[in-house]
């Protein structure tokens, strides 16, 4: 647990990544602007910058936030299986033009090097210097679900946003227990990334199907149960 970053620090950093994330989407779309319409219509470039920001902050201590190889992918096979069954629902409602399909992709999969690097890079990190491995895992989730409400500021829509804070903190507490028990930050930033690339298929694919209510009703009971399960097999386990 040597090096690690201050809690101080890491708050900064969260701060300033939450400014380049939320502020670079608004200066973007001109204002508020729906999720949907923002990642399909091109790259939303706060998003990477952000991760950007983060990378050269911690220079030097990226093994540390977890960007090395994992040790086993076996303690994800949950969110595997989760991720998978809803791409397949998500695919099988129908997919969006390939052109917004593509910017789909690019933004779902910069989200989750940003967020994974922010929460279980940075603050998760931060957190294990100070408290117990399951404490540290709850705030460092409830902080991932806490900023999700400020996408408000973006979409102009509190309640969807509230909504999804809810949901984030589930998947905060399986995508830290996959980093804790991996060693590695790689797979929650893939998984997380297909995640978000499965709901961004249905929102941008047939509103309104039975497929779609099902994809978004799984999501809500997935990102549940796995956060219980991560919660509660993370155990004592240490990161490396």
């Amino acid at each position: 647990m040597s090096n690690l970053p201050s809690r101080r620090n890491a708050l900064v950093a969260l701060i300033i990544w939450v400014a380049i994330t939320i502020g670079g989407g608004l200066i973007q779309a001109g204002g508020p602007s729906s999720l949907d319409e923002l990642v399909s219509a091109g790259v939303v470039w706060g998003i990477p910058l952000a991760a950007l920001f983060l990378l050269i902050t911690y220079r030097g201590k990226w093994s540390q936030l977890g960007l090395t190889a994992p040790s086993s992918w076996r303690a994800a096979r949950p969110v595997v299986i989760a991720v998978a069954l809803l791409l397949v629902l998500a695919i099988a409602n129908g997919l969006p033009a390939s052109s917004v399909l593509f910017f789909l992709v690019i933004n779902s999969m910069a989200v989750g090097i940003s967020e994974e690097l922010a929460f279980r890079g940075v603050v998760l990190r931060t957190l294990l210097g100070a408290y117990s491995v399951r404490r540290a895992v709850l705030v460092s989730a409830l902080a991932f679900g806490s900023v999700h409400s400020l996408n408000a500021l973006m979409t102009g829509e509190l309640v969807p946003a509230l909504m999804q804070s809810c949901i984030t903190v589930g998947m905060g507490m399986w995508a830290a227990n996959i980093r804790i028990r991996t060693g590695s930050l790689y797979p929650s930033i893939l998984l997380h990334g297909l995640w978000d690339l499965a709901l961004l298929i249905v929102l941008n694919g047939v509103a309104g199907s039975p497929l779609s209510i099902v994809v978004s009703a799984a999501a809500i009971v997935f990102a549940a149960s796995l956060g219980v399960w991560g919660w509660r097999s993370v155990g004592v386990t240490q990161t490396r």
